[in-house]
């Protein structure tokens, strides 16, 4: 009788400790990859709370390469690296309240490649980055911010899309 007692404590000390609810799920939605043809699928994923920096490589004739700074907790996440390392510009959200509301691009038919990307934030516009073609798109959805990114590149981006979350 004296092990029952012990193995009954025993087994309430090792459960309560544990016991917590998860988290719900954001509610993240996926807005879909605007652009050419061509290059392999990627997704940065949806389960960040906000986009810091984004480094945007440009060649020649194309968006060559991107990267994406998050934040989640406090904390400072980097997404791999998309296409080919060139020489990077950086648009950086200085202010830890401002947030992207739409990203803006344009793409060439004839090559698949997105040749511009402009982003707008809660408080301001990006300059161009690349050049513009006649094909464009603009990823945005009232009342959301993005916070994360998918998309297709090879050596060059292809196509890219946003992870978009209720603004509080």
């Amino acid at each position: 009788m004296f092990s029952f007692n012990i193995n009954y404590v025993f087994l309430v000390l090792i459960m309560s400790p544990y016991y917590r609810p998860l988290p719900p799920p954001p509610d993240t939605e996926k807005l879909e990859e605007q652009g050419g043809d061509g290059g392999d699928y990627w997704d940065d994923s949806n389960s960040f709370s906000g986009t810091r920096k984004i480094f945007i490589g440009l060649t020649e004739t194309a968006i060559g390469f991107v990267k994406f700074m998050y934040v989640q907790n406090d904390s400072v996440i980097f997404g791999d690296d998309h296409g080919s390392k060139t020489l990077s510009d950086v648009q950086e959200l200085n202010d830890p309240a401002e947030y992207l509301t739409s990203v803006e691009g344009a793409y060439d038919d004839k090559s698949g490649v997105i040749t511009m990307l402009r982003v707008t934030t809660s408080n301001k516009n990006s300059r161009a980055f690349g050049f513009s073609t006649t094909s464009t798109f603009t990823l945005h959805k009232d009342g959301h911010k993005i916070v994360g990114f998918h998309g297709k590149s090879s050596y060059m981006l292809h196509q890219i899309g946003v992870h978009v979350l209720p603004i509080p």
